[in-house]
């Protein structure tokens, strides 16, 4: 007579622990694939950083009467008459603008006072503004602009550096 017991599992239940299981490693993959993803954009991050983080301190390290920290096209100089820290002529046409602000805000390779190309993606502008808050002071606003799948993505930063006598 036969035993009607069986020992061990179906084909069945074997395919089915197969497809879970590989269900189960393409799910680990895939994981794996974001996160070197990932990774690698933190370290182009990085990078980006320290690059901009070294041109920033070169503009900000810079002695008070050298070239870089010029205001090269005049738009920040001379323009608070009064001191009370706005701009009385901000573009020349006696029309006060206050978004202008001693030129300050231009973020193209014409109206700036300085850019540098940090990579292809990444450009940092600065102006200055002579005299402004105060006299023998001169304003550094730094923008940096990169743009990142097809958008630009913006950062301002802004100081103030003495002539110490």
């Amino acid at each position: 007579m036969m035993s009607s017991q069986e020992n061990g599992f179906t084909f069945i239940e074997v395919m089915v622990a197969i497809v879970v299981l590989g269900i189960g490693i393409c799910a680990l993959y895939a994981m794996q694939t974001t996160t070197i993803r990932g990774n690698a954009g933190a370290i182009a991050l990085t990078e980006l950083s320290t690059r901009t983080a070294g041109q920033l301190e070169h503009i900000v390290g810079a002695d008070f009467n050298d070239d870089i920290l010029a205001d090269s096209d005049g738009d920040g100089t001379g323009q608070d008459s009064d001191a009370d820290g706005i701009d009385d002529d901000d573009d020349g046409d006696d029309v006060v603008e206050p978004e202008e602000n001693f030129g300050l805000h231009h973020a193209a390779v014409e109206t700036a006072d300085g850019h540098a190309v940090i990579d292809d993606r990444t450009t940092m502008y600065w102006n200055v503004a002579v005299d402004v808050p105060a006299p023998h002071m001169k304003t550094i606003h730094v923008i940096v602009i990169t743009n990142k799948f097809g958008r630009d993505k913006r950062v301002e930063f802004e100081y103030y550096k003495d002539d110490v006598m």
